[in-house]
């Protein structure tokens, strides 16, 4: 696979759900049914789905290790996710808060943990077996 086919791969699908997070928290209010009861489990989903892609990127794409891969991605997708918050400040109806950037980071940092267990399973029966 060519670097350029490498990255498209590894890497457009983060950038694309990126994309569609800034689109969608740049509008004042999201087509839809009311989610509001659920604001927090929406924010740890989304956010749960970009660390899944930024681990993806990160692992497969640079091919770094889990370890590695974990801190940039809790890094990039808990700084993305404030930004986005901060961003919000400046929408009609749209409030930025600090209870969802923790929701933010939650998400990406559950998306973490799980491929850290995962993978470290994996190599525990490669061990075994």
């Amino acid at each position: 696979m060519t670097g350029r086919a490498r990255f498209a791969y590894c890497w457009l699908p983060a950038i694309g759900w990126a994309v569609a997070i800034i689109v969608g928290t740049s509008l004042p209010s999201i087509p839809g049914p009311d989610l509001s009861a659920h604001n927090k489990t929406v924010h740890v989903i989304i956010y749960l789905v970009l660390g899944l892609l930024l681990l993806r990127g990160f692992m497969q794409g640079e091919g770094w290790s889990i370890g590695r891969s974990a801190g940039w991605t809790i890094l990039t997708g808990g700084t993305f996710g404030a930004l986005q918050e901060f961003n919000q400040v400046f929408i009609p109806e749209r409030t930025g808060s600090l209870a969802d950037v923790l929701a933010n980071l939650a998400g990406v940092s559950l998306a973490a943990a799980a491929v850290w267990v995962l993978t470290r399973r994996e190599g525990e029966e490669d061990l075994d077996g």
